[in-house]
C-alpha cells in the first residue's frame, strides 16, 4: 500500500496538472459576443482594430443591430458538423459565453491580420479564461500546428495531453 502512495506522489511530480494561463491586461474597444456559430467560432460586435486586441463588455446574449465579425479560435481544430463531438463542443462553447458576453480577443503578434474565409482568427478570453485552452483541456478540441507554434503553444499542447491521459471529450 505504501508503494502505491509513493507511486502517486512520483506520478504527481512527473505529470503535474495543467494550469490555465493567466489573462493578460489587454486594452481594447467595447465588443460583445452576439452568438456562437460553431464549436470554435463566435460572432462578435466589432468596432475596429486596436493593434490586434479587441474587448467585449458584458451584455445580453442574442441578436444585435451592431456590425458583426466572425471570430475563430486560434490554434485549435474542432469536429465538423456531423462528426462525433461536434454537438458537445458547440454546447460547451455556448455555455461558456451565454450570459457572460464578455470577451477579450487577442491575436498572435505576427498574425495580427490573419483571417480564414473572412473570419478573424484570435485567442478568446471570457470571464478571465482562455476559451481556446478550455476547449482543448475539456477534450472537445485538438491543437493544430499553428497552435503548437503560437504564443500559448506549450499550454495548449499540455492541455491536449492531459485530456488524452484523462480520456475526456473526444478522447473517451
Amino acid at each position: 500500500m505504501s508503494l502505491f502512495v509513493a507511486s502517486l506522489v512520483i506520478v504527481g511530480q512527473v505529470i503535474p496538472p495543467v494550469r490555465a494561463p493567466k489573462k493578460p491586461n489587454l486594452p481594447g474597444l467595447p465588443h460583445r459576443v452576439i452568438g456562437v456559430f460553431g464549436p470554435s467560432a463566435l460572432d462578435v460586435s466589432f468596432f475596429g482594430d486596436t493593434g490586434g486586441v479587441f474587448r467585449a463588455r458584458r451584455g445580453r446574449y442574442g441578436a444585435s443591430n451592431q456590425p458583426q465579425r466572425r471570430v475563430l479560435l486560434y490554434g485549435i481544430s474542432t469536429p465538423r458538423m456531423g462528426q462525433d463531438g461536434y454537438a458537445q463542443g458547440l454546447m460547451r462553447l455556448e455555455n461558456w459565453v451565454q450570459g457572460a458576453a464578455v470577451a477579450d480577443l487577442e491575436a498572435e503578434p505576427l498574425d495580427r491580420f490573419k483571417t480564414h474565409r473572412g473570419a478573424d482568427v484570435r485567442y478568446v478570453w471570457v470571464w478571465g479564461k482562455l476559451l481556446n485552452f478550455e476547449l482543448v483541456r475539456a477534450g472537445w478540441a485538438r491543437v493544430n500546428e499553428e497552435g503548437r507554434a503560437g504564443k500559448y503553444g506549450e499550454l495548449l499542447t499540455a492541455a491536449e495531453n492531459e485530456a488524452r491521459r484523462l480520456r475526456v471529450g473526444l478522447w473517451r
